[in-house]
């Protein structure tokens, strides 16, 4: 049997997705497709743009055979570790045997020497990537000129440099696929489209239909208005409030507050102090993101760091999740029916449990990774609890919790 397998955020679906989907059964000759789909949280640090479980079933009407979550702390992460999560994730199932990936480049060898720099930050490109950050440039513009231009800075070819990187460092069987980019709409492009004309359904239905599949087209569009779109500014009030209110007893000295904020997933000392100094102004969760990047932290990261604010995300859970193995249980969103034999592979050849029902995860996961499957649950929560205030006149009847939640089965 072969299984390939793709890590993908899908927020939304789009034809890019789609054709990835086809050349990678072409290429591989996978008999089976397995997706690792970020949650209801991204890699830029924002919501997605409709939940989880719509987004899984899109992916499935495009013969996809199972969907599986990544777990939000590696979903939220930058490349490097949303790489390693997601390789660590396909390599536990013990069946898949390709890992495809868009790229802009296309070129797999060109991909692996990058990769094989990034290895190592005691390398000449390490010493030469610290040099240009502290002669003043950005980080993207100090790793492009470290690198002397090897591989322009495109998002695709550095997350696939970092697939091949953690592929090759875990000792995986797993053969990658670089599939070429082609020229079609990017997924902010439309998450912007969609923000900005949500009321104009006629306007936004027909954008919809050129840009993403026809099954995705159909679940954004029921949804508008009822529970989507779910956007970065839907955070900001729900930022704000923790910002003002960092702790249980009340205000903290400078000191202590630099500390708490020091403790998430991702805020270093120096950008807690830029967040203290401007924190009781409220403003947008863009704007805060806009004002606090600098040449060191890009917006993204800032983004990524505040999100992990508001959803409570610390770095002792993050280290703890590492030392205990990454991943520890896959987390099934949906799959088809005619993917039988593939579930009954991965449950017989799989070393980590494969989670069907979360109200029933927690006989079978060890005290670590069930604590993480709780703040997958968590987060999941807070991300229905935003839409439902923002949609309270047709959200209300259909929100449920994740311990409710049907898997997607079509």
């Amino acid at each position: 049997m072969k299984v390939c397998g793709i890590i993908m955020e899908c927020s939304p679906l789009h034809n890019g997705h789609a054709y990835l989907i086809d050349e990678a059964k072409k290429r591989t000759g996978a008999d089976h497709m397995v997706v690792v789909m970020s949650g209801d949280f991204t890699q830029r640090g924002i919501p997605a743009v409709i939940d989880s479980h719509s987004r899984a079933e899109a992916l499935l009407s495009c013969g996809v055979d199972l969907v599986l979550e990544l777990p939000v702390y590696f979903a939220t992460s930058a490349a490097g570790y949303f790489a390693r999560g997601g390789v660590s994730l396909l390599s536990h199932l013990g069946v898949v045997t390709d890992l495809a990936f868009g790229s802009e480049c296309g070129d797999l060898d060109k991909l692996r020497s990058y990769s094989e720099l990034l290895s190592s930050e005691d390398s000449s490109f390490g010493i030469e990537l610290r040099k240009c950050i502290r002669s003043g440039l950005s980080f993207p513009a100090a790793r492009n000129k470290a690198l002397g231009g090897f591989l322009p800075d495109l998002p695709n070819d550095v997350l696939g440099a970092e697939y091949l990187r953690w592929i090759a460092e875990s000792c995986s069987q797993i053969r990658p696929c670089a599939i070429k980019r082609t020229e079609c709409s990017h997924a902010s492009d439309i998450r912007s489209e969609i923000d900005k004309n949500s009321c104009a359904l006629e306007s936004i239905k027909s954008y919809l239909g050129k840009t993403c599949p026809s099954r995705m087209t159909e679940l954004l569009l029921s949804a508008l208005g009822v529970s989507a779109p779910v956007t970065a500014d839907d955070l900001s009030a729900p930022l704000y409030y923790y910002l003002m209110n960092p702790g249980p007893d009340g205000a903290l000295s400078s000191s202590d507050y630099n500390d708490q904020l020091s403790a998430f997933f991702g805020v270093g000392t120096d950008l807690s102090r830029r967040i203290m100094n401007d924190r009781s102004t409220y403003m947008s969760f863009s704007e805060r993101c806009s004002r606090l990047k600098s040449r060191n932290m890009t917006w993204t990261a800032v983004s990524r760091a505040l999100l992990h604010i508001t959803l409570g995300m610390t770095k002792e859970r993050f280290e703890s999740y590492m030392n205990a193995g990454l991943t520890g249980y896959a987390r099934v969103l949906g799959f088809r029916k005619d993917s039988a034999p593939l579930l009954t592979a991965i449950k017989v050849n799989a070393d980590i449990p494969l989670i069907t029902s979360v109200s029933k995860a927690a006989a079978v996961l060890d005290p670590v990774f069930k604590d993480m499957l709780n703040e997958e649950v968590r987060c999941s929560f807070i991300y229905d609890s935003i839409a439902a205030q923002k949609f309270s006149s047709g959200f209300h009847s259909t929100v449920r919790s994740e311990y409710e939640k049907e898997l997607v089965i079509i």
